[in-house]
């Protein structure tokens, strides 16, 4: 049976607090679970909106066009449990 990664707990609370790229959780990996996964087409090409979850938290998030492939295969989307290695925070519309 194969073995199911641990949750970062907290991360989504961590990752919204963020000031700058000076904190410590710019430099680790959570992992996370994403909880919802639904294509977005704008401007004539698809991105992917998801919903991660630490166990405890979740944050709304895109991915980037280079992991579509990952969406569009089904080797990521819901349920899947994943590694974030990197990621920046926007804010639009006065939510980050």
């Amino acid at each position: 049976m194969d073995r199911i990664p641990q949750l970062t707990t907290g991360a989504c609370e961590e990752i919204l607090s963020l000031t700058g790229p000076q904190d410590h959780v710019y430099s680790t990996t959570p992992t996370l679970q994403i909880v919802n996964a639904k294509p977005i087409v704008a401007t004539g090409r698809t991105r992917w909106r998801v919903v991660v979850s630490d166990g405890v938290h979740i944050v709304q998030a895109m991915v980037v066009v280079q992991l579509n492939p990952l969406f569009e295969s089904g080797d990521a989307g819901k349920n899947a449990v994943v590694r974030i290695q990197r990621f920046v925070i926007n804010t639009i519309q006065n939510k980050r």
